[in-house]
């Protein structure tokens, strides 16, 4: 027995036409709707912040910027009138994918950049236009330890895993602000540094750190130089007992005379020869004496 359908050309056309709009809908990349036009934006909530609202009218045939995006950080993003479906992409509105899916779409940044965040009807990328409130919120950390990756930088943070954006490019030059040529614009030292004072080594106040001089034409004027401490000044006797005295004279030290030692003789009366006696500790200003021994004060 044999079952004979009748063909009806309507049913046939109607046929195509379905087909013809599975084909239409078919989205070679994978569901991933990147859209053309931007509209709204946002910075994404730090830890602990409450979600951030993206647009109130966000259409379904749009994209929208995330600033400050941390990475390993993990947000979440939401259309809250339509629901519909969401890609995340990165560095530009078509980086590369990061994540997409139903709204509300969690998705984990892998760099710290900015985001872009588009909002389609569904996977097969349909658009509509109409105001939908849109949002993104913080969810989690993870496991980041933020900081400074570049080996290159000041602040290099070999534990860093995610660059937190905080690299301070090296900068060469004289740190030291008491130098000449200090530079305030500068972050390492290279030891170029450089100082006024006495260039002199036979002076008495010579620098050895000084490279210029004594001023900006590389003079000696501020060098000092010992021209002799000159004769012992307030020399005077007293405490005389039997065979004792006591000799006193004033400190010689200065700025340009470094005393060593200050000596003296002395003799018996009757005796042709002296008793000679060098003072060692010349800040001291008195020397006791006697025929047999000297004593220090």
């Amino acid at each position: 027995m044999k079952i004979i359908y009748e063909k009806n050309p309507k049913n046939i056309l109607g046929y195509l036409l379905a087909f013809a709009m599975v084909l239409f809908n078919y989205n070679p990349v994978f569901s991933q709707c990147i859209m053309s036009s931007q509209y709204g934006s946002a910075t994404v909530p730090a830890p602990g912040a409450p979600t951030v609202t993206i647009s109130t009218c966000n259409f379904q045939t749009e994209y929208s910027p995330l600033y400050s995006v941390v990475g390993g950080y993990t947000y979440s993003c939401e259309n809250v009138s339509a629901g519909g479906y969401i890609t995340i992409t990165e560095g530009t509105p078509t980086g590369t994918v990061v994540n997409h899916g139903a709204s509300p779409l969690t998705w984990t940044a892998t760099t710290s950049s900015t985001h872009y965040v588009h909002w389609a009807v569904n996977s097969s990328c349909a658009t509509a236009i109409g105001c939908n409130v849109t949002t993104v919120s913080f969810v989690s950390a993870g496991s980041v330890t933020l900081g400074c990756t570049d080996s290159t930088a000041l602040n290099y943070n070999p534990l860093a895993t995610v660059d937190d954006g905080s690299c301070v490019p090296i900068f060469y030059g004289c740190t030291d602000s008491t130098a000449v040529n200090y530079n305030p614009n500068v972050n390492t030292n290279d030891g170029s540094c450089l100082f006024y004072g006495c260039t002199d080594p036979t002076a008495s106040n010579y620098n050895a750190a000084a490279v210029v001089g004594c001023d900006a034409t590389g003079s000696t004027t501020c060098c000092t130089y010992i021209t002799g401490c000159g004769a012992v000044t307030g020399v005077y006797m007293s405490d005389v007992i039997h065979d004792r005295a006591t000799f006193n004279w004033d400190n010689m030290n200065s700025a340009t005379c470094n005393v060593d030692q200050i000596r003296f003789r002395y003799r018996e009366v009757g005796i042709p020869h002296h008793y000679p006696h060098a003072k060692k500790h010349p800040t001291t200003t008195r020397s006791r004496i006697n025929k047999k021994s000297t004593t220090d004060r």
